[in-house]
């Protein structure tokens, strides 16, 4: 009798389909994985707008967290609710971003706005649908 001795290796074609099947198990993990927490943004963005909905002309403070070329948002300070002052509800000037620096400058009264500034706004309009929330500013402190 022959003592045959048997090893389990595994061909490089197995490999590769072995390794096939891994990748395209993580894919389709990852994939789930955005598509759920997408979903989970868009519940939590829900949830803030339903939070502020009754809440139209009240006042808060906040801060400066984003700076675009059409507006400001902004953070308020008691709750992690985001809304935007559109700069077309800033009627004092015009004003010109600078992406380089995160500000905005008035045109005419060289009036800055900058990430981190401390504002207090009022809430004009919360849009369920889709999930915005739109500010108005009121003043900006230490100016």
């Amino acid at each position: 009798k022959k003592n045959i001795k048997k090893t389990p290796e595994l061909s490089d074609k197995r490999i590769g389909e072995l390794q096939s099947k891994v990748d395209s198990a993580a894919e389709q993990s990852n994939t789930r994985e955005r598509l759920a927490m997408a979903a989970e943004r868009e519940v939590v963005e829900l949830k803030k707008c339903l939070f502020m909905k009754d809440k139209v002309g009240d006042e808060y403070y906040g801060f400066i967290e984003g700076v675009t070329e059409f507006g400001l948002f902004v953070e308020l300070e008691d709750w992690f609710v985001e809304g935007l002052i559109k700069f077309s509800t800033i009627e004092d000037d015009e004003y010109s971003f600078f992406e380089e620096e995160y500000l905005v400058r008035g045109r005419r009264t060289k009036r800055v706005f900058r990430l981190g500034d401390r504002v207090k706004v009022r809430v004009d309009a919360v849009r369920l649908g889709q999930r915005e929330i739109d500010f108005s500013l009121i003043e900006v402190e230490g100016r």
